[in-house]
């Protein structure tokens, strides 16, 4: 009547293969940059200001990418 599960449906994927990955992106970018996106991304007062802080971090999506 029902069809499969999602959990029948989507390839299981464990826990550590989710922090390799999250570490894999910390070793290819420096954490630093992530923490001076992420604070210039927090201090944007408008959609103007946030177009521009993604621009000036564009390396860091290029980066990611590649990953």
């Amino acid at each position: 009547m029902f069809g499969p599960t999602l959990d029948q449906r989507v390839p299981a994927y464990s826990k550590r293969d989710d922090i390799q990955t999250v570490m894999s992106i910390l070793r290819a970018v420096k954490s630093s940059e992530i923490s001076e996106f992420a604070r210039d991304l927090r201090e944007c007062s408008n959609v103007e200001e946030k177009l521009m802080v993604l621009v000036r971090y564009h390396h860091l999506m290029v980066k990611l990418e590649s990953i």
